[in-house]
């Protein structure tokens, strides 16, 4: 809906029955196992709120989002509150027939994130060039256990880390894109 000018806008959902995964180290029967087969059932609520708004002839738009998980098992692989951050940027540069755009995502939780910016020159009116960049930050997903010194009849566990954005760290990348409409 419009908010003094700019639009404000919100996304509410309940859901029931999905499946989390359980930490490896939980094993509340003692019988040697990860309980449930590793995995549990919760409901869950999502939400979600953003602005979008012009300024200086830019379109901005930044919004926050949130899962929440109300009768949380502490041995859930996934926090109880999972909150994520983004940002989308978009600017007409017309006197040189060009468009810069520039997404971000940063997850609270996990502290990494994603940075995407993009600048696409309209060469003809069929033709444009897109270059720009995938950038991402955070540490690698770690899971299993490990070992001393590399010796392998000396395994130790770890501490379990599960990550998106990270798993990509350290290959960010540069892109070029060409594209002929016909």
């Amino acid at each position: 809906r419009p908010f003094f000018g700019q639009i404000l806008k919100g996304e509410l959902a309940y859901v029931t029955g999905k499946y989390f995964a359980y930490k490896s180290t939980v094993d509340r029967n003692q019988d040697g196992y990860v309980d449930n087969y590793g995995e549990a059932q919760a409901d869950h609520v999502r939400w979600a709120l953003g602005l979008d708004f012009n300024v200086l002839k830019t379109e901005v738009s930044v919004g926050v989002m949130q899962w929440i998980i109300p009768r949380y098992d502490p041995g859930l692989i996934q926090p109880q509150y999972d909150t994520s951050y983004n940002l989308f940027i978009r600017k007409d540069l017309p006197e040189r027939r060009a468009v810069f755009q520039l997404l971000g995502i940063y997850s609270q939780n996990m502290k990494e994130g994603y940075l995407r910016p993009r600048l696409t020159f309209t060469m003809t009116d069929r033709f444009q060039i897109t270059g720009g960049m995938d950038l991402y930050a955070g540490q690698k997903s770690q899971t299993g256990v490990g070992t001393v010194n590399g010796d392998p009849t000396q395994v130790v566990a770890i501490v379990q880390r599960y990550r998106f954005f990270g798993n990509f760290n350290h290959n960010d990348r540069f892109v070029m894109e060409f594209k002929y409409n016909f």
